[in-house]
């Protein structure tokens, strides 16, 4: 059972005054579904459930605005045909698609009006074809002409009104303004610059942000605060001060998201703009590479959110939008499919840091767009932490270890044992991904520690530079980097000079050293094929063909170094099944698992380092 739709008619995103109401919701709220029940492919289904509820609203003449607009409203011309465009483009709708080329052309031809119109009008020139660029330049200046320097932002109108400003208006035109930027559109940084020092002017003793003041905050205008002034230092380059001033602002407004998280409502205002703080929240974590708020999952969360509140089931099954007397308006649809569809962008990269250590806010960006370039699929970057599980980190396929000093990590206990980093490291590994170790500045003592750690870690195994790597082509710097791990694979990348975060934020994701390695060393890991964000290890596509088996892969656990590398098998199913169109089951077996009544189908896979561990097993 869906729950009752209601409806608040009031003033907000783009005019939209319809926002889904939800029941208030605190901490340990039990929903109708749960988010830890939501696979990759129920968010996919509806994502597609969103996207065909939209098409079939579109009108030829009206595209996807009101008539007549509803009553409070204030008015946006062509905002929401922009704004529903944009989440179809970031669905993955093809620009081709009739509907949705209509309303591109439309807004090419008439434009729009409105400072929220003229915000998602940018976001969907960033995501076209290089030859709509030059149709930035009209609503670019439109909104820099509307801009208040005073005020730092901007208000509903095109023309500046100091008293008028809100940070919700204000953040929409920063995220277009962010979006045409990386797509290399100049854009003033002083107004970057104006905007960073409007928010952190404006931020509550608590860490929260509210519409216009400091005064009751709200989770919509928290995470715009958070979202904003990371993308104003990256757009624009603080001196020492100012750095350290946003990136505490950042770090509060995020214990203030962490504290106050509540998918079902947005946090300080309740049953109103819940999309939209949504889309807030995931641009929030986008801007700042958060996999997680806290301990919050907000991909999970917000979810399960919208399938409560927007989606029921139909008799087959599948997503549906609800209907009725008050269905949900289409802004709100845009903004549950902007953060579904964004939430789901895969993550090339991984970036693992210390708990409270800043981040410069580009990050590993531009490595993460050189793959997106190769792929032409968007991903995102993510930081990690030693508290997340071992199936988060597993969602990135490569992870970033930088240092400068001897890392403590790398030293065994009084006991013996191996730190709780240690353990994660070589277990990421050995489970299919790749660990690059990379200096801060020159970082030797790091470098040489790493280094020791490895060879320890891994009896029998030597660092071997790229360069004298048989099955690589020679590339210059290839000598630049050493590599350790199985005959199969490599485990363990070492950057020797090459500090990727200053190299990326120096030179673009355009001839840097760093953007080179990451992004071979994320094909040679994943095979060109991007890992699922929300999937875990245990939930990617095994390839098995059900019921067209051509038998059962059994590899051999023993007490040696057999690694059992689970991506492996999957990987071998899919390729036997591309060729003959059976597929190959795949299992972990031990010597007493195997009977002589096993299929003569069957294949036993033998895996080791060395003969004394064959001698050890008693086939």
């Amino acid at each position: 059972m869906h729950r009752r739709i209601s409806q608040c008619w009031q003033s907000m995103v783009l005019g939209v005054v319809v926002c889904i109401g939800m029941p208030s919701a605190t901490h340990g709220q039990s929903f109708p579904v749960e988010p830890s029940a939501l696979t990759i492919d129920e968010i996919e289904g509806m994502v597609t459930a969103l996207k065909s509820e939209l098409l079939s609203r579109h009108n030829r003449t009206l595209q996807w605005e009101p008539n007549p607009l509803p009553e409070g409203n204030i008015a946006q011309p062509g905002g929401r045909t922009a704004m529903v465009a944009l989440a179809l483009i970031d669905a993955g709708v093809p620009v081709q698609e009739p509907r949705l080329l209509s309303a591109i052309q439309e807004i090419a031809t008439n434009g729009v009006r409105g400072n929220y119109a003229l915000g998602a009008c940018l976001m969907i020139y960033a995501r076209l074809p290089d030859r709509y660029l030059p149709q930035v330049n009209a609503p670019l200046s439109q909104l820099l002409n509307a801009f208040s320097v005073d005020a730092g932002g901007w208000a509903y109108y095109e023309e500046p009104i100091p008293e008028l400003i809100d940070n919700s208006v204000t953040q929409f035109a920063i995220l277009g303004l962010a979006d045409i930027a990386s797509r290399g559109v100049k854009v003033p940084p002083a107004v970057f610059n104006a905007v960073r020092n409007r928010f952190l002017a404006l931020q509550g003793p608590d860490g929260g942000w509210g519409y216009t003041t400091p005064v009751e905050p709200r989770g919509s205008m928290t995470a715009a605060g958070v979202a904003t002034i990371t993308l104003c230092n990256k757009y624009a380059r603080a001196n020492s001060k100012i750095l350290t001033s946003s990136q505490r602002a950042v770090q509060k407004g995020i214990e203030w998201l962490d504290t106050n998280f509540v998918s079902s409502s947005n946090p300080g205002v309740g049953d109103w703009q819940i999309q939209y703080w949504l889309f807030s929240a995931q641009r929030a974590a986008q801007a700042t590479a958060m996999r997680t708020i806290g301990v919050h999952d907000w991909l999970c969360e917000g979810a399960a959110a919208i399938a409560n509140g927007l989606l029921h089931r139909d008799e087959l099954g599948d997503w549906v939008v609800n209907a009725g007397e008050f269905p949900p308006d289409s802004s709100d649809l845009a903004f549950a499919l902007l953060f579904l569809s964004r939430g789901q962008k895969s993550i090339a990269f991984g970036l693992y840091t210390e708990p409270g250590e800043d981040i410069d806010p580009v990050g590993l960006g531009p490595a993460s767009d050189a793959v997106m370039d190769m792929i032409e699929q968007e991903t995102d970057w993510s930081r990690c932490y030693l508290s997340d599980s071992l199936d988060d980190w597993m969602r990135a396929p490569v992870i970033i270890v930088q240092g400068t000093k001897a890392p403590e990590w790398t030293a065994l206990g009084t006991d013996g044992s191996r730190s709780e980093l240690a353990n994660r490291l070589l277990a990421y590994a050995r489970q299919g991904g790749t660990v690059i170790f990379a200096p801060r500045g020159k970082g030797r003592a790091f470098i040489k520690s790493v280094m020791t750690w490895a060879e320890k870690e891994l009896p029998g195994r030597k660092w071997m530079k790229l360069s004298e790597r048989s099955d690589l082509d020679r590339r210059p710097w290839h000598r630049q980097v050493l590599s350790i791990g199985n005959p199969a694979r490599d485990y363990f990348l070492l950057m020797e000079n090459i500090d990727p975060r200053s190299d990326l934020a120096s030179k673009g994701r355009k001839n840097s050293t760093a953007t080179e390695v990451m992004r071979e060393c994320w094909q040679l890991t994943t095979g060109g094929e991007p890992w699922s964000r929300r999937a875990s290890q245990s939930e990617r596509p095994s390839g098995n063909g059900g019921g067209n088996s051509a038998g059962v892969l059994n590899v051999l656990s023993h007490d040696g170094d057999w690694n059992h590398e689970p991506l492996a098998g999957p990987r071998a199913s899919q390729w036997v099944s591309s060729r003959n169109g059976r597929s190959i089951e795949f299992d972990i077996t031990s010597i007493g698992d195997l009977s002589p009544a096993q299929s003569p189908q069957d294949l036993l896979w033998i895996r080791g380092a060395s003969k004394e561990e064959a001698r050890d097993i008693e086939l």
